[in-house]
């Protein structure tokens, strides 16, 4: 099958996006293009350059276990954490060296948001790295990315599940992985960060359905779910749940790809 693989916005959550991967080549299906917005621009990206799901789930193992995560944070979790601009780059430097998307074995392409204009910003030229950088870079956790004068920030904020990009390129077929999680708000007294991460999941899940509004004649559109499978709202900086998330990713996959067989 012919198909564009869309990854969705969804910080930690994006764990779940290499356990759709594993299950997908379980299945046989390698996308002929991807379009990622946030975490799902650095998994898709990575893909994108080794099409090897295994080998990402070990590492992603590896980084869990390890607490590499702690590495990204300016402090831990109890002190209401802000990512560290400048280990989160070093991070992405390692992951993708100086590979541009030219070195991708399958077409990739990484969406962002022009803090200036407030518009979409379609990225395919460059370094991996830095394009990674931009579509990720949440406002009041990472400061802007600058890439030919342009101040972009997460993509997330105008895209958050690019389907229409995929469509746009002539793709009939979408198979598409939505992070948003249930929502589960019981507290009367919230954190700061935890007030910025639910605003930003309303607002996803919002931009979203409209895409999906606008789209959904156009192509066959397949949406996986991960997080609808569970009570729990996964925070979307709980990196050491990884291993938990990804197994979500599994078994929506699973679920969706069943009622394909």
């Amino acid at each position: 099958m012919n198909f564009a693989l869309v990854l969705g916005s969804g910080g930690a959550r994006g764990f779940a996006h290499i356990g759709v991967l594993k299950v997908l080549e379980d299945y046989g299906l390698k996308p002929s293009l991807i379009v990622g917005t946030s975490i799902g621009s650095i998994i898709g990206g990575l893909y994108a350059l080794n099409p090897d799901a295994r080998a990402m789930a070990l590492k992603a193992g590896s980084f869990v276990k390890n607490k590499d995560y702690l590495k990204l944070l300016s402090m831990g979790f109890k002190q209401q954490a802000l990512l560290s601009s400048a280990k989160v780059k070093n991070v992405l430097k390692a992951l993708f060296g100086d590979k541009t998307f030219r070195d991708c074995e399958i077409p990739f392409k990484a969406i962002a948001t022009n803090l200036q204009t407030g518009r979409e910003k379609v990225l395919d030229k460059g370094l991996l790295s830095i394009a990674t950088l931009a579509s990720s870079s949440v406002p009041g956790l990472l400061p802007p990315t600058i890439i030919n004068e342009e101040l972009l920030v997460d993509g997330a904020l105008v895209n958050p599940l690019p389907i229409d990009i995929a469509v746009k390129q002539g793709f009939k077929n979408v198979i598409a992985v939505d992070l948003t999680p249930v929502f589960r708000l019981n507290k009367k007294r919230l954190k700061t960060y935890e007030i910025l991460i639910s605003s930003l999941n309303i607002l996803i899940k919002s931009l979203t359905m409209q895409t999906l509004k606008r789209f959904e004649n156009k192509a066959s559109i397949k949406i996986i779910q991960p997080f609808m499978l569970t009570e729990h709202a996964h925070n979307m900086l709980r990196f050491d749940k990884g291993l938990e998330m990804m197994d979500l990713g599994v078994r929506a996959a699973k679920k969706m790809l069943s009622y394909l067989a």
